[in-house]
């Protein structure tokens, strides 16, 4: 028998499982951990990129807005119109990496005071997490963005 006095050093009843090997529930805890982790990995940079394609789809429109704003005070008055639309939009688009990769189109003539103009902007997003970009069919998000305004 054991005296309260006893010098000897005694593992712990909580410690003594840290010191086997993993068993059964262990390696299950385990395995549920990774496929745990893998899902929810998968949730946060799938909301990421979801974030990052509402930003450029909010920077596009916007391009789009401007331009077709510029059209719509300027177009009616000055046939050549055109360099002026496309410095709006490419001045809104600063926000995105590449700006000189987006692609945009204003409406053909004949603009006439009363009449509507029409600019897209169209802009190609690839996600940055190769597993969302296996996700998304043909790897690239397009996002577009149009405007229509009546010609002053």
């Amino acid at each position: 028998m054991r005296s309260r006095l006893d010098l000897r050093w005694s593992i712990p009843k909580g410690l003594r499982r840290l010191h086997r090997p993993f068993h059964g529930a262990d390696g299950q805890a385990t395995v549920e951990l990774a496929i745990v982790l893998l899902v929810l990995t998968t949730m946060v940079f799938g909301s990421l990129e979801i974030g990052r394609g509402l930003n450029t789809w909010v920077i596009v429109t916007q391009a789009a807005r401007e331009g077709a704003r510029a059209a719509a005070a300027r177009c009616s008055v000055d046939p050549a119109c055109v360099i002026d639309v496309e410095t709006r939009i490419t001045e809104s688009l600063a926000g995105l990496a590449t700006p000189a990769a987006a692609r945009w189109t204003l409406a053909p003539g004949p603009y006439q005071a009363g009449n509507g103009v029409t600019v897209s902007v169209e802009y190609d997003v690839a996600p940055v997490v190769p597993l969302i970009t296996a996700m998304i069919p043909g790897g690239v998000m397009t996002v577009r963005g149009e405007t229509t305004m009546r010609l002053e």
